[in-house]
């Protein structure tokens, strides 16, 4: 569904502030929007603390060309 400020002719510059079409889309969209958030996978510890260490090591300097370490 797109927004409904597209080719509105009552269209302002703060008409979203009381446009109803506008804020029953807004509502809708992030509902959706959030619906999205929850569907992602959540990383496991292990991911999270592998992945800290690699960029630890990065940063450091430790990772040498190749990726050979």
């Amino acid at each position: 569904m797109s927004c409904p400020c597209k080719g509105c002719q009552d269209r302002t510059i703060t008409c979203h502030g009381v446009c109803q079409k506008y804020q029953s889309w807004r509502q809708n969209r992030d509902d959706v929007n959030n619906w999205l958030i929850k569907q992602r996978p959540l990383a496991s510890e292990s991911a999270m603390r592998s992945t800290k260490k690699k960029i630890i090591r990065k940063a450091r300097g430790w990772e040498k060309v190749g990726g050979e370490m």
